[in-house]
């Protein structure tokens, strides 16, 4: 584009929706007090120790694959 493509930087998420280790890493503690952090649990072994947000654990790569296409976990998270 030959203008500014404006995008929202969003410092503060209320939902974070995390495929692998490091996006949990890098984006966990960036999650607000009272919101929600959805995480492939197939790929992310480690858990939120963050008692202030509520924390979902799904096993995506499994479920898409069950449902017959693995590159659809990202959509099994959003259903989450």
């Amino acid at each position: 584009s030959d203008e500014d493509i404006g995008s929202p930087i969003i410092r503060q998420p209320s939902i974070c929706i995390v495929m692998n280790p490091p996006s949990m890493d890098k984006y966990m503690d960036l999650v607000k007090p009272g919101g929600l952090l959805v995480a492939n649990s197939t790929l992310v072994r480690t858990r939120s120790e963050r008692d202030d947000i509520e924390s979902i654990y799904v096993p995506a790569n499994e479920l898409a694959a069950e449902l017959g296409n693995v590159k659809m976990a990202n959509v099994v998270l959003l259903g989450a």
